[in-house]
């Protein structure tokens, strides 16, 4: 279930607010943890206005972002957190936002006579390089299998060395002076003009003269996008104009937009376009026809790129918002209005399921659902996935505020799981938030529906009930979900059961005992021990002999627990066969309780003015000294 309600790595529960599963300290990506509803996941602040879109690579997002005297600079936030990694300031303004590659990160800023292009250490911001060349570079570099280029409004192309920095190449033939945006393509490098010409630059050295292939007849007024062979882009007088370079035919797929300035969207399924018209629209990239019978209509206009991911489009609206919108239809999903009206606000990016965006100097984590649960349970049922559905039912139950909107949404899950056929993981829900009572039963259900179809699966689930209903204190409907188990098959089944847990200090070294029992019809080879949890350090070991059917043997583990309820995760790995090689898994979770450590208060002699004490901990650890203490009151 995506590690929301119940761990992949270990199979132990874990509610859905858990930053970490409890029982093998597996930390969850950020788009696994779930937000509270409407609420990002984190946001900081910027040291001036966004630039572009961010990039998101090695747990890091950078921001590029300039200041209204001139300069700028570049932020890099950790991944999980939203705190501040490492900033770096740059002599002029970024063009747009930042470009990762390895451990490298590529920005271009310009001043009205000059260009630079920076390359730092994406880890710690260290600078690799730096190269300086005349004009304003409009355009965001293009990154090469080697190489990064770079154009300036003169009309020249230099390609760098992207590891070194030493200039490799540059054209000597100048293009048309303006706007010029590179984009790589199937053969070289293509090279668009505000003109609407397209030159196509060979990266053989030995080609050292542009070729004009074409033109879309019209100036430009956004940057162009490359889908395959065809260039889209926004054109003078309102046109959305698309160039296939293989042919050098242009076409004209809208003619009634105000103004185009944020480049086109292109995807298999849909091309997305939004101007200065306030609007958003889809069209057939190849016949051009709308695919929504109604624009989206925002309060102000577009001019930040565009993001698209998971069936959802992101627009940043200048002055106004972020707005998710649903792909296939143009329907609102959810929008989040920015602290402030900000006039040119960073295009979002989206990584893992998780919507980055800055407005102004402020940027934000959202994931993708924005915490809007009931949605997105209907959004993935009416994609088909009923699993995820089901999560996203079962978070909107865990957020409602009422018990019959808890009730429905349980209920909805439950059936969402049901028609997938996995009726197991409305029992990861319940134990998941804790409904022990709940959660056996599910778990009898699932293995009832599993019996016909994968016996030993059946028999998981039985002993997952079974050790549930021994925390319930219920032996009998323990036992009969054991001997199911058992009764399903000729195999090792291994059964774990607390022996003997003492109630332990805090801090201090104590031991628990765990029966290991084998009610299976077959020998347990190969068993691999690991205990883990809410302790001060993981366990773990090998067992050399096997354990034959109706036997146990007790394990004793020694353990320092941390707090008050400590949970406690023992897992067992075993093979039917020595040369085995698919191992089955026995779990065993509990929560064993700790006494808050004892204090000690040692007289260290009687003063003219009270008494001199020492207070320390159970382990003799001084906690204070020096303590005067008057009329003998402390």
């Amino acid at each position: 279930m995506d590690s929301w309600l119940f761990c992949p790595i270990c199979q132990g529960y874990q509610r859905p607010t858990d930053p970490s599963c409890p029982s093998c300290r597996r930390e969850r990506l950020p788009g696994e943890i779930p937000a509270e509803p409407g609420k990002p996941l984190w946001e900081t602040t910027l040291n001036g206005q966004a630039r572009g879109s961010p990039a998101v690579s090695g747990g890091l997002v950078l921001f590029a972002w300039d200041i209204l005297n001139g300069g700028g600079g570049i932020t890099a936030v950790k991944q999980s957190s939203g705190v501040e990694h490492w900033q770096k300031e740059t002599g002029h303004s970024p063009q747009g936002g930042p470009l990762i590659r390895d451990n490298q990160v590529f920005l271009a800023t310009s001043s009205p006579i000059e260009s630079s292009l920076t390359c730092w250490h994406l880890e710690n911001g260290k600078q690799i390089w730096s190269k300086t060349v005349s004009g304003f570079a409009y355009s965001l570099p293009c990154l090469g299998e080697k190489c990064i280029y770079l154009a300036s409004n003169d009309g020249r192309v230099y390609a760098f060395d992207s590891e070194s920095g030493e200039l490799v190449r540059h054209w000597p033939v100048q293009l048309e002076p303006g706007k010029l945006w590179l984009l790589q393509t199937a053969t070289g490098l293509a090279a668009v003009c505000e003109s609407g010409s397209v030159y196509l630059l060979s990266l053989d050295p030995a080609e050292t003269k542009p070729v004009a292939a074409c033109s879309f007849g019209a100036v430009l007024t956004s940057p162009p996008t490359l889908h395959k062979s065809t260039f889209y882009c926004g054109g003078k007088g309102g046109l959305l104009l698309a160039l296939d370079i293989r042919t050098g035919k242009p076409r004209t797929l809208a003619d009634d937009f105000k103004k185009l300035v944020a480049a086109p969207l292109c995807t298999p399924q849909a091309l997305y376009a939004a101007g200065h018209d306030h609007s958003l629209r889809a069209f057939n990239p190849l016949s051009g026809n709308p695919l929504w019978q109604k624009p989206l209509i925002f309060e102000h206009s577009v001019s930040a790129a565009l993001e698209q991911h998971n069936g959802l489009l992101a627009v940043s609206v200048n002055e106004d918002a972020l707005h998710v919108v649903e792909a296939d239809t143009g329907q609102e999903a959810w929008s989040f209005s920015f602290p402030r009206p900000v006039k040119l606000p960073g295009g979002p990016h989206m990584v893992e399921g998780v919507l980055y965006v800055a407005g102004d100097e402020y940027a934000f984590a959202f994931p993708w659902h924005r915490g809007l649960y009931a949605w997105a349970a209907g959004f993935k049922r009416r994609q088909g996935d009923l699993r995820q559905s089901g999560e996203f039912s079962a978070l909107a139950g865990f957020y409602a505020r009422s018990k019959t909107e808890k009730e429905h949404f349980y209920q909805q899950a439950e059936a969402d799981w049901d028609e997938l056929g996995e009726p197991e993981w409305a029992a990861y829900m319940w134990e998941g938030f804790a409904y022990k009572d709940k959660a056996a039963r599910a778990y009898c259900r699932a293995a009832e529906a599993w019996r016909d179809r994968q016996p030993r699966q059946a028999a998981v689930l039985y002993m997952r009930a079974s050790q549930l209903y021994w925390q319930l204190d219920q032996k009998d409907l323990m036992n009969t979900c054991a001997s199911q188990a058992a009764g399903l098959g000729s195999w090792p089944l291994l059964r774990l059961s607390p022996w003997r847990f003492p109630r332990l200090t805090q801090g201090e070294t104590g031991s628990v005992t765990a029966r290991m029992e084998n009610i299976g019809e077959q020998a347990a080879y190969g068993l691999s021990i690991k205990l883990g949890g809410s302790l001060h350090e993981d366990v773990s070991y090998q067992v050399e002999q096997p354990l034959p059917p109706k036997s146990y043997f007790d394990v004793t583990l020694e353990l320092i627990p941390t707090q008050a309820e400590n949970q406690l995760h023992l897992q067992v790995e075993y093979l039917d066969h020595p040369s085995g090689l698919n191992p089955s898994r026995a779990t065993l979770d509990t929560t064993i309780t700790a006494n808050e450590p004892l204090i000690s208060v040692e007289n260290l002699g009687r003063t003219s003015t009270g008494y001199r004490l020492r207070i320390s901990d159970s382990a003799q650890q001084t906690i204070l000294e020096d303590r005067w203490a008057m009329d003998g009151a402390v």
